[in-house]
Formats: structure tokens, C-alpha cells, sequence
């Protein structure tokens, strides 16, 4: 199950981190111990349920809490030392057994979370395999996309040094081409001239005798070779075109590509959001027949206009409470209030039936469902030492039912007040609400059992 200490991965850690919460245990003087006691009996119902549905965390906390409650805190308490005896001996034995439980668990969950930081390191081992597997898988595609990418850009580069270099020798063929015609057009043109010549002058008569005026070097008397001479390039060598920068627009621009780079709240006895809560208040599931059930039950009181009480009990499961029980005390009521008596009549039938106190149940015979300031002060108790424990409220005369709880301005406000009987308390902020994590539930059918009688 997931837990508050899931996030730690060290072992030894998150022992300690339950080990701390186990031991936040904190005790109201004000109450009376037997108040203590009687929780410290639940705690143990309430961990033995945790134990024996392998909930290891929930079970561990409670023992801790229940150790941390009775050995340290508890001692502390001004009325202690005048609790009865046999109070103080069942603490006595049940230590005997709590703390090698405890131990055992704690060993337990030790070898578990071990086992659970190897596992975990396994699977992030596989987790990393297989990132690095995708990685280089990728690293491979895109190395083969820039191989392809630079093999087409120096497909286009071959072809395009190609296509200059074809341009550069057909151009030069033009020129030779240019170049002979124009040769033959002077020779065509010399010999007009001198045809022309030959016709219109007379014949020149050539003197006879030595011809040594004639200079042998006739270099000295050639015209210049580059009048009217087109300079025709050379062909350009093909090996030079590696050093080529093309610039003609029409030619594709071929980029540069470096070929060295690469694409690159808290109650001691709440378990808290250990175990597998989510959230401090475990849910209370409550039956709807217990309103129609406890009404008729109070029936002959309400007639007389006089108020019924009843005590909540049920059990843990799966991290929810579910009441199961009501039992109804001897009792003297008036038209607004209901004590109990005979408390040990109470604590024979919740340890009878191995019950966890969930609250109380009552009647207005007379008002509308909600809680009184002695209602508040009644159901106080009750809250401090199970914040899960509802205040169940029934109004036959208005046909309303309400299931209710402090809120924790409530609890500071009553826990502080020292008033009794019907005294004003302020309404804002509300002191008591409609309970939170309540379920009502329908088909399930709770015991009354009528201690009066």
C-alpha cells in the first residue's frame, strides 16, 4: 500500500520516519485517565485488525503509540498515580506482549522495505537500460539521416561543379569556334583587298640586284598579335573544381557542413496518511436503519418528552470504521438532557464483543437535530479521544436525523470552556458541522442491545 514514507527510498529512513510518527502521542490533563485507558484498549482492537490484514504500517504505528502513551506520556498525568490498580496491571501485561509484537513488525517492515529499494533499484536499472537503448537508437537515426543528408548535399555539389565545368568547356569550344571564323573572314577580306590592289595600281618594278635591304628578323616589323585577337582561356583543369566557389545564381548554394559535429493533522490514534490513508479521519460507515431503529427504541421516553441516549460501537475494516452496535445505557433524562449511568456496564459489553467506541446517539424530542452547548460538551470527550467519533442526533417531532461532529474550532471552544449546563457559545465560525467522511449506508441492519433492562 502506498504510505506517507513510500517517497523515501532509503530503508532505515523511512523506519525512522514511522518510528516518529508512532511516537507523536500527546495528552490532555484535563481529561480523566480513564478516559486513556479505555482508548489505550481500542488502540490494541485497532491495531490487531491492522495486523491481521497485513497492514504492517498501521499496526506498528498504533503499538508505538499505545507503548509511547502508557510509558511515557500518560505517567505524567496529574491523576495517574489514583488510577485503579487493575488499570494499571492490564497496562502491565498487555506491555508484555506489545513490545516484542512491536519489534516483530518492526522487523517485518524492515526486510519489506529492503526488498522494495532493491526492486525499486532493479526496475530503474531497466528503466535506464532501456533510455539508453531509445537514445542510442535515435543517436543511430539521426547519424544515418545526417549521412544521408550530407551524401545529397555532395550529390548536388558533384552535379553541380559538373555543370559549371560543361559550361566552362562549351563556352570555350564557342570561342575556338568564334575565334576560326574570324580568321577566315580576315584572310577572306586580305585577299579581296589585295585582288583589288593588283587591279587599279600599276605593277611595281621590282629592282634587281641584292635583296640584302630585306632584314632576315621580320619580328621586329609584325603587326602586334593582340589587335583584333579575342584571347581564348584555357580549358579549365577538372582537378581544380574541389577548390571551386560557385557563385553563378542560377547554380544551387551548397551549405557549409562541419562534418566534426553532430546533431546533438495528527491523533495518537490516527495512522495518518501512513498505511494507506489518504487523509487523518478514517471513514465511519453508519447504517440508515439506525435512526428509524433508535427511535423506536426511544419511543416510550419520547412520549414522556424525555431524551435517549445510546453508545456507538463497531469495527475496523480496511482502514473504515463501521458501526455495527448501539448499545443503550441506564439513564435519567429530562426534555433537553441525558446522562448515563453505570459506566461499567459499557466497558463489559464493548470488551464482550471486542468493540471500538464510535460516538454516541441521542434524541430532541422536542427540538430540531443539532448539537447544544451541552450536547457539545457531552460529544467533546468522545472526539478527543477518536477524532472519527460522530454525534448522532434524532428529532422525531421534525422527522430529521443528523450525524455531526466538532469542528476543530469546536474542540478549541469547548476544551477550553469551563461552563456548564446551557450556557451561549458563538455560531461563527461553526463549532460543530455535518460529519466529514461519513457514509450512510442502506441493508445493513446494527444491534441494539437495551442495558436498561
Amino acid at each position: 500500500m502506498a504510505s506517507k514514507v513510500s517517497h523515501i527510498n532509503d530503508p532505515s529512513a523511512r523506519l525512522k520516519a514511522l518510528c516518529e510518527y508512532g511516537s507523536q502521542v500527546e495528552v490532555d490533563n484535563t481529561l480523566p485517565t480513564k478516559l486513556y485507558f479505555r482508548s489505550g484498549r481500542e488502540l490494541i482492537r485497532m491495531a490487531n485488525v491492522y495486523l491481521d490484514e497485513a497492514n504492517y504500517e498501521s499496526a506498528f504505528i498504533l503499538y508505538s503509540k499505545y507503548i509511547t502513551l502508557f510509558v511515557e506520556r500518560l505517567p505524567s498525568h496529574p491523576g495517574y498515580k489514583s488510577s485503579p490498580p487493575p488499570d494499571l496491571a492490564e497496562i502491565k501485561k498487555k506491555m508484555k506482549t506489545v513490545f516484542p509484537l512491536a519489534e516483530e513488525i518492526k522487523s517485518k517492515l524492515k526486510k519489506r522495505y529492503i526488498e522494495e529499494q532493491r526492486e525499486r533499484e532493479e526496475l530503474e536499472a531497466k528503466r535506464q537500460a532501456k533510455v539508453e537503448a531509445e537514445n542510442a537508437r535515435k543517436r543511430a537515426e539521426e547519424e544515418e539521416r545526417l549521412r544521408e543528408k550530407l551524401a545529397e548535399e555532395e550529390k548536388i555539389r558533384n552535379e553541380s561543379e559538373e555543370k559549371w565545368c560543361r559550361e566552362q568547356e562549351e563556352r570555350y569550344r564557342e570561342l575556338q569556334l568564334q575565334e576560326q571564323r574570324r580568321l577566315a573572314q580576315l584572310e577572306i577580306d586580305k585577299d579581296k583587298d589585295n585582288n583589288i590592289s593588283g587591279l587599279n595600281n600599276e605593277r611595281i618594278s621590282v629592282p634587281s640586284g641584292n635583296l640584302d635591304f630585306i632584314p632576315n628578323d621580320l619580328s621586329n616589323y609584325m603587326p602586334p598579335t593582340d589587335i583584333g585577337i579575342t584571347t581564348i582561356p584555357p580549358v579549365p583543369d577538372r582537378d581544380l573544381k574541389k577548390n571551386l566557389t560557385i557563385s553563378d545564381s542560377s547554380s544551387p548554394q551548397i551549405p557549409v557542413v562541419n562534418r566534426d559535429s553532430k546533431p546533438n493533522f495528527d491523533h495518537f490514534t490516527s495512522i495518518g496518511n501512513f498505511g494507506g490513508g489518504s487523509c487523518n479521519i478514517r471513514k465511519v460507515v453508519v447504517p440508515t436503519s439506525i435512526f428509524s431503529q433508535f427511535l423506536k427504541v426511544a419511543e416510550s421516553n419520547t412520549n414522556r418528552n424525555t431524551e435517549t441516549l445510546g453508545i456507538l460501537f463497531g469495527k475496523l475494516s480496511k482502514n473504515a470504521f463501521h458501526i455495527s452496535d448501539v448499545f443503550i445505557p441506564k439513564q435519567h433524562g429530562t426534555p433537553d438532557s441525558c446522562d448515563m449511568e453505570n459506566e461499567i456496564d459499557l466497558i463489559d459489553y464493548q470488551d464482550k464483543y471486542d468493540l471500538i467506541t464510535l460516538g454516541w446517539i441521542h434524541t430532541h424530542p422536542t427540538q430540531t437535530a443539532f448539537l447544544s452547548s451541552v450536547d457539545m460538551h457531552t460529544h467533546f470527550p468522545y472526539q478527543k479521544m477518536m477524532p472519527e467519533s460522530v454525534a448522532i442526533v434524532c428529532s422525531p417531532k421534525f422527522k430529521e436525523s443528523g450525524v455531526f461532529r466538532l469542528t476543530q474550532n469546536g474542540l478549541n471552544q469547548i476544551g477550553s470552556c469551563k461552563q456548564t449546563g446551557f450556557h451561549y457559545h458563538q455560531k461563527e465560525p461553526p463549532l460543530f458541522e455535518q460529519g466529514e467522511g461519513v457514509e450512510l449506508v442502506e441493508g445493513t441492519s446494527v444491534r441494539f442491545t437495551d442495558g436498561r433492562k
